[in-house]
């Protein structure tokens, strides 16, 4: 309308406002900053607490539309699982352990983990994260694995190449390792019983550790034992 708002009427009209009116502005205002600080800072804290195990674990990353010359089942019980700062929990599991052929003599090696941890045994020690010391009640499930390639020659005799081939008991030792757990099952498929030593043809691993409210650990390449983030319980 004409002779109606002026832009020095339009600038004098603030004074004019209602004062809590003013006061819910500036509210509304912070409220839309913090909202945008924290969608920002997000993916940052998020980022260093997940694993995507399962792209490094696919098999394309072992053959080209071959059939496995090994597709098990195995269960490890009582395996001591080290952190930063010495071992920090037991684990049971289930690992699924995928072979193809991808040479004369060549194969590629997936091993997909998925069980449970428990740290009861390791109460006072420190955390895996290595941030604080562990209370004895963190507990939660853990999934990950490890791809390898290696050199040998395929002897399975009578060892079945599908389906479940047992278990293995590590002991539960809160101050070793479960000696030769990793490639214990090479002995039944490979070079005579010898077996392989995986350990120098491990292409990626990696493990995450969900603990619920106590917290979340990954452990994985590049980080090469000090993980990222940590589980412990008050």
């Amino acid at each position: 309308m004409e002779g109606c708002c002026g832009a020095e009427d339009l600038h004098d009209m603030d004074k004019y406002l209602e004062p809590d009116r003013v006061a819910m502005q500036k509210k509304l205002l912070l409220g839309l900053a913090a909202a945008t600080l924290l969608t920002t800072m997000a993916p940052a804290f998020a980022a260093s607490n997940t694993l995507n195990w399962g792209s490094q674990l696919d098999a394309a990353k072992c053959h080209a539309g071959s059939l496995p010359i090994i597709n098990v089942v195995q269960n490890v019980t009582r395996n001591p699982d080290s952190g930063t700062g010495g071992n920090w929990a037991l684990d049971n599991f289930t690992r699924q352990i995928t072979v193809w052929q991808t040479g004369p003599g060549e194969f590629c090696a997936i091993l997909a983990y998925h069980g449970m941890f428990g740290s009861s045994a390791f109460a006072g020690d420190p955390s895996p994260g290595g941030t604080g010391t562990l209370s004895g009640t963190e507990q939660g499930t853990l999934e990950g694995g490890f791809r390898a390639t290696f050199s040998g020659t395929f002897t399975p005799g009578a060892a079945p190449t599908s389906g479940f081939i047992g278990s293995t008991d590590c002991g539960g030792t809160t101050t070793g390792s479960c000696t030769g757990y990793v490639s214990s099952w090479t002995p039944m498929y490979f070079n005579s019983g010898a077996g392989v030593d995986l350990s120098s043809g491990m292409n990626w691993w990696g493990w995450i550790y969900h603990g619920g409210s106590c917290g979340t650990w990954v452990d994985a390449v590049p980080s090469a034992g000090t993980g990222t983030g940590d589980i412990i319980c008050p």
